[in-house]
C-alpha cells in the first residue's frame, strides 16, 4: 500500500503534456511490465488510452505497480510519467 501511495504521488507530480507516446522510447522493463498489466485487465494494447484510463485505471495501476516494484523499482517515476501524458 505505500508504494501505491507513493507511485500516486508521482503521477499526480508528474507534468501531463498531451500526446502520443512513442513506444521505440519506453524503457523494456516499463513496457513489460505495462503490457504485462494491460493484458491481465482485459486491454489488447497497452498504450490504448480509452481503456487504461477509464474504469480499468485502478485496476491496471496495481497490476503495473507490483511488477515495477519487483522487476525495475527505479523506473517508478518514469512509468507514472508516461501514465499521465497517456491518461491526462
Amino acid at each position: 500500500m505505500k508504494y501505491t501511495a507513493i507511485f500516486a504521488a508521482c503521477l499526480a507530480a508528474t507534468t501531463v503534456f498531451a500526446g502520443a507516446i512513442d513506444p521505440n522510447t519506453v524503457d523494456p522493463c516499463i513496457k513489460g511490465c505495462v503490457s504485462d498489466a494491460a493484458s491481465a485487465v482485459g486491454c489488447s494494447d497497452p498504450l490504448d488510452a480509452s481503456c487504461l484510463c477509464g474504469s480499468k485505471r485502478n485496476d491496471f495501476t496495481i497490476k503495473a505497480l507490483t511488477c515495477l516494484q519487483s522487476k525495475c523499482p527505479d523506473k517508478i517515476a518514469q512509468a507514472a510519467g508516461l501514465q499521465s501524458q497517456l491518461c491526462g
